[in-house]
């Protein structure tokens, strides 16, 4: 089982032209018993609300290290997801923290992000 959670560092409203920094934390909960293999991330924030403008970083900590795992996120218009064929996999135990900064050129609005993955 994989938690993720999404976060960003906006201490209030998000007004246009706002630049807002998103964090997607994938890991295993708890209830984790195997590895999980070729996870898909995916986030579409709210469309025309947000563009995203960079993935600042996308690191995967392993118990060897920190990886960095950048070219395998893509991003097109207000949507991030992993690269079509990407072979990301989580060992039981390790956490990807993927980081990207996008622009609110209009409205605000709630958005989601989800992760599919294969157990082991």
């Amino acid at each position: 089982e994989l938690e993720l959670e999404k976060t960003n560092d906006a201490a209030g409203p998000i007004n246009a032209g706002d630049r807002v920094v998103y964090t997607l934390d994938l890991s295993h909960g708890a209830g984790s018993s195997s590895a999980a293999y070729e996870v898909e991330l995916d986030d579409a924030l709210v469309p025309g609300a947000f563009a995203i403008e960079e993935v600042v970083s996308a690191t995967l900590s392993t118990a060897g290290g920190d990886v960095d795992v950048s070219a395998l996120i893509l991003f097109e218009d207000g949507r991030l997801f992993t690269a079509p064929g990407a072979d990301l996999d989580l060992a039981l135990g390790e956490r990807l923290e993927v980081v990207y900064a996008a622009r609110a050129p209009g409205a605000e609005g709630p958005a989601s992000a989800t992760a599919r993955w294969r157990a082991g």
